[in-house]
């Protein structure tokens, strides 16, 4: 148990990719094969600044509709299937996700990734193991902003929403967050947090590093025991 801001954080919350994974550089050269045959694909930093949630849901609104989803699902699905080797751990992601169990943190994950594809990460990295409850993209009817999938894992974690602390990297995690009464830390990547974010006062890291050194502070000295 530890407190912030007067606020008591009994448990952590964390999203997937960009925060545990880095995934974005293929995610973004998926979502740019897929959109090939039907459109000029963005920029990546415009395709990483609007992938966020369910890959349909996102495809659909890069594609301005639902026609050509279908076959853009499929060719994303197709690339990222070829190249899922390609996804790797952050430095001291596992770590940190270790230290705060054996120090008595409840940790669990809240990702829009859907199940199929998160779970391959999960296994590659024998992450699985890591959490009390997962909710992906495909859980719930809700995505993120919507708190639903947050107020979900509290209630696994038999923890109130107001003593967690979810950790991600994008502003809809913060928004989340806020929604169900929790705290935030938010990996901004030196990206430009919205005032609309700003307002609710989340802790702020500029990589996924630092947000970890962040936890290990909120978690204190290690308290020694007899033997």
């Amino acid at each position: 148990m530890s407190r912030r801001a007067g606020r008591v954080v009994r448990g952590i919350v964390f999203d997937l990719d960009g925060t545990l994974v880095d995934t974005m550089p293929l995610v973004v050269r998926a979502v740019a094969y897929a959109l090939e045959p039907f459109m000029v694909p963005p920029s990546p930093a415009e395709i990483y600044r609007r992938v966020a949630g369910p890959a349909a849901r996102c495809l659909c609104a890069l594609l301005g509709g639902e026609h050509h989803v279908p076959e853009a699902s499929r060719r994303l699905y197709e690339y990222a299937q070829r190249h899922r080797g390609e996804v790797d751990l952050f430095p001291g992601s596992v770590a940190v996700l270790d230290e705060l169990r054996e120090r008595g943190f409840p940790v669990a994950l809240w990702t829009g990734r859907d199940r199929a594809s998160a779970t391959i990460i999960l296994q590659r990295h024998d992450l699985r193991r890591c959490f009390v409850e997962c909710v992906f993209g495909d859980t719930l009817e809700s995505h993120k902003p919507d708190p639903a999938g947050l107020l979900r894992l509290a209630d696994a974690m038999g923890l109130p929403a107001s003593s967690l602390l979810m950790v991600g990297d994008a502003e809809v995690d913060v928004l989340g967050a806020a929604g169900a009464g929790a705290q935030a830390l938010l990996i901004h990547d030196e990206r430009a947090v919205s005032p609309q974010v700003l307002a609710l006062e989340p802790q702020l890291a500029s990589n996924p590093e630092a947000a970890y050194d962040r936890l290990r502070k909120l978690l204190g000295p290690a308290v020694p025991t007899l033997k």
